[in-house]
């Protein structure tokens, strides 16, 4: 008993120091993408990230996000879900890229992603939290895997946080398998990544 409680002390003390981050790596071939077994709500519509939109964008998310998008838009694509009755306003966004990004990951877990020649990285995946349980990820996903796969492209592959289990569900729906898992740890400024999993899936 004392020893689970001094435990419990150590492991608050060093909280503050400590840093633990897991992802999942997720992949799919887009050969085997079948999207007449999904139910896509047909309340949304695809628009694609273009110049003309992005003073719509810096209205409804601010001039860092827009900005950010500005700079992607030579190297990559961005994929926007909509509700047709209001094309306007943006629900759900995601991006595509089949060259090197740098500084991938969020909250100090950074890396870099080449994907493999005939593979396409899907980054930044993200839906308005008023808008979500409306299937607007899951629509913007198939159409974004329809979209690659009509561009050639036989793989797409994705992290995401592995405690997202609403990302982890709507994968696993459209047909993505599981690479595994990368990791983060830093304890007094002492860092160690593990990313052989996401190594995998690029050069």
């Amino acid at each position: 008993m004392i020893t689970y409680y001094i435990k419990k002390i150590i492991k608050k003390l060093i909280k503050p120091f400590y840093l633990s981050l897991d992802d999942m790596v997720v992949e799919i071939d887009l050969d085997s993408f079948n999207k007449n077994k999904l139910a896509l709500n047909e309340n949304l519509k695809l628009q694609y990230c273009e110049k003309n939109m992005l003073k719509e964008v810096e209205t409804q998310f601010g001039f860092i996000v827009s900005n950010e998008f500005k700079g992607r838009l030579d190297e990559s694509r961005g994929y926007f879900a909509v509700l047709k009755s209001k094309p306007s306003e943006v629900i759900a966004w995601a991006w595509s890229c089949d060259k090197l990004r740098k500084d991938e990951g969020a909250r100090g877990f950074h890396y870099d992603v080449h994907p493999k020649k005939g593979s396409v990285y899907i980054f930044d995946v993200m839906s308005v939290p008023t808008k979500r349980n409306i299937g607007a990820m899951t629509f913007l996903l198939s159409k974004i895997l329809e979209d690659n796969l009509q561009q050639g492209f036989k793989k797409a592959f994705l992290t995401h946080n592995k405690q997202n289990k609403a990302m982890e569900k709507i994968t696993s729906k459209l047909g993505f398998s599981n690479v595994g898992q990368i990791s983060y740890r830093r304890l007094f400024g002492n860092e160690t990544k593990d990313i052989k999993n996401l190594l995998r899936c690029t050069q």
